[in-house]
């Protein structure tokens, strides 16, 4: 019983994302983003998505996940996670969900104010 315990922990071990593992680019992007830049870019895009960071499932920090479609609404930030295996992962995951936070306080003010945006009517769309 031991032995097939020990076996399945190495196998469901394997399949996880290696935390250390950041995307090279994707971390020189966050490190440097300024999310009120890169919102004044995406509303002249009319690109009304927000930013989510991943955990046990995601968070949009700013602003309520429940009111948005998963599909149309939200931009995932990769290699984002609630757990950690380094100080680097730490640090990239405390700037992603800083970044996300901002952005989406932008971007909900930005719908509130032109586009009717109100989380407490329930679901709301920012895509076809």
């Amino acid at each position: 019983m031991k032995i097939i315990l020990t076996f399945l922990f190495f196998c469901l071990a394997s399949c996880q994302e290696n935390l250390s593992d950041i995307d090279p680019a994707l971390k020189e992007w966050l490190y440097k983003a300024d999310p009120g830049e890169d919102f004044q870019k995406a509303i002249e895009k009319k690109d009304y998505k927000f930013y989510a960071v991943y955990g046990v499932s995601f968070a949009t920090p700013g602003t309520s996940v429940e009111c948005l479609d998963y599909k149309k609404d939200i931009k995932l930030i990769k290699n984002t996670s609630d757990s950690s295996d380094n100080f680097e992962q730490v640090k990239y995951n405390l700037i992603a969900r800083a970044y996300a936070e901002s952005y989406n306080g932008f971007m909900e003010s930005y719908l509130r104010k032109h586009m009717n945006f109100d989380c407490s009517k329930g679901a709301w769309s920012t895509g076809p």
